[in-house]
C-alpha cells in the first residue's frame, strides 16, 4: 500500500473512531433519565414542569415527574433513589423537618437547611426559585421565610455534574406573580407547553 493510500486509510479509521465515540457520548446523554419528586400542589407541580423542560432542552435528559401526597414521601423517595431531585420550601424544612424555632433571617434559614440536608441526607439545595409557601405564616412557623428550591441527591450530581448550572438559571425567576400566571395559562392546556413557551420567551431555550 502506497504512503498516500496508507495515510488516507489511517485517517479514515481515526475519523470513524471519533465519530463513533462522539455518537456514543451523545446517545448516552440523551438516554439519561431524571426523576423529580414533588408534592402535588399547583405551584410545585408547575415549577417541576418548567424544570423538566429546561433540563431536557439543555441536556437531552428525559425527566419524569412523580407526584406525592406530602413532603415526607418526597424525601423517602429520594432516600430510596426513586427521586433524583425534589422541591421543598426553605422555611418549611427549617421548622417542620429540622425542628428549628422561627427565624426571620432568610440567609440563615437557607444556609441551615442546606448544610443539614447535605450532611444528614446527602442532598444539595440549589438556589431558590422565587415563590413562597403561603402556609408558612400559620402554626408555629412565625415569620420564617419559606421559598421554594430544588434539592438534588449528591449521587445524582455525580452522574450529571452540569445540572446545578442549568437549574440555577431559573433562580429567582419564578416569583409569586409569574408562577400564578403560568398556572392560570394551563387552563385547558398541557403544563409542559406553557412551560416551554415561558422558557422560550425568557431566552433559556
Amino acid at each position: 500500500m502506497g504512503r498516500t493510500k496508507k495515510s488516507t486509510f489511517i485517517l479514515g479509521i481515526v475519523t470513524v473512531f471519533f465519530i463513533t465515540v462522539l455518537s456514543t457520548q451523545a446517545l448516552a446523554c440523551k438516554n439519561k433519565l431524571l426523576y423529580i419528586g414533588v408534592v402535588k400542589t399547583p405551584k410545585l407541580v408547575m415549577a417541576a414542569e418548567v424544570l423538566s423542560v429546561l433540563i431536557f432542552e439543555r441536556t437531552g435528559t428525559k425527566v419524569i415527574i412523580n407526584k406525592y401526597d406530602n413532603f415526607q414521601k418526597c424525601y423517602e423517595a429520594a432516600k430510596k433513589g426513586e427521586a433524583d431531585m425534589i422541591l421543598d420550601y426553605t422555611g418549611r424544612c427549617y421548622i417542620d423537618l429540622l425542628g428549628k424555632t422561627p427565624e426571620a433571617d432568610a440567609d440563615k434559614v437557607y444556609s441551615t437547611v442546606r448544610e443539614a440536608c447535605e450532611r444528614e441526607m446527602e442532598m444539595v439545595w440549589l438556589q431558590p426559585l422565587g415563590f413562597s409557601d403561603v402556609t408558612v405564616v400559620t402554626g408555629n412557623r412565625g415569620d420564617t421565610p419559606s421559598v421554594a428550591a430544588p434539592i438534588i441527591r449528591i449521587e445524582t450530581l455525580g452522574r450529571s455534574p452540569m445540572l446545578p448550572r442549568v437549574i440555577n438559571k431559573l433562580a429567582g425567576r419564578l416569583d409569586e406573580g409569574l408562577i400564578s400566571k403560568l398556572i392560570e395559562e394551563c387552563n385547558g392546556k398541557r403544563a409542559a407547553l406553557v412551560a416551554r413557551r415561558y422558557l422560550k420567551d425568557i431566552g433559556l431555550i
